[in-house]
C-alpha cells in the first residue's frame, strides 16, 4: 500500500493529516502499533514531519496529550527532522565546497 499511501499522501498537508486521523481511530487502543506505523511512514516519506507534530498539537489529540505514546511519536518525528535538517546542512557544506573551488578554477 506505500505507493496508494504516498500518492494521496502528496497532494496536501490536509490529506496527511486526514491519514493520521484514520490511522488513529483505527488503532486508539493499540497506542504501540501507532507509533510503529507513524514511524514507517516517516521513514518511508509519506508523512511529513511537521504534519506529524502539528497533529500531535492539534485539537482532535487534546485528549490524549498527557498519554506517553503522543510523546514518543513527537520524539520520533523530531528525531527525524533533525537528521534531516544534519543531513541537508552536509549537502550545502559540499554543494558550496563545489562552487567554492569551481570558482577558484575558472579565476585561474
Amino acid at each position: 500500500y506505500s505507493n496508494t499511501l504516498k500518492t494521496v499522501a502528496d497532494t496536501s498537508d490536509e490529506m496527511q493529516e486526514v491519514l493520521l486521523c484514520c490511522l488513529f481511530q483505527c488503532w486508539r487502543n493499540n497506542h504501540l502499533r501507532i507509533i510503529i506505523l507513524v514511524d514507517k511512514m516517516l521513514k518511508m516519506q509519506i508523512l511529513d514531519c511537521g504534519v506529524v507534530i502539528s497533529w500531535i498539537f492539534s485539537e482532535s489529540l487534546r485528549s490524549e496529550n498527557d498519554r506517553q505514546w503522543i510523546w514518543e511519536v513527537l520524539n520520533t518525528a523530531l528525531e527525524r527532522l533533525s537528521r534531516h535538517i544534519h543531513k541537508v546542512a552536509h549537502d550545502v557544506k559540499i554543494l558550496q565546497k563545489r562552487v567554492d573551488r569551481q570558482k577558484a578554477e575558472n579565476e585561474e
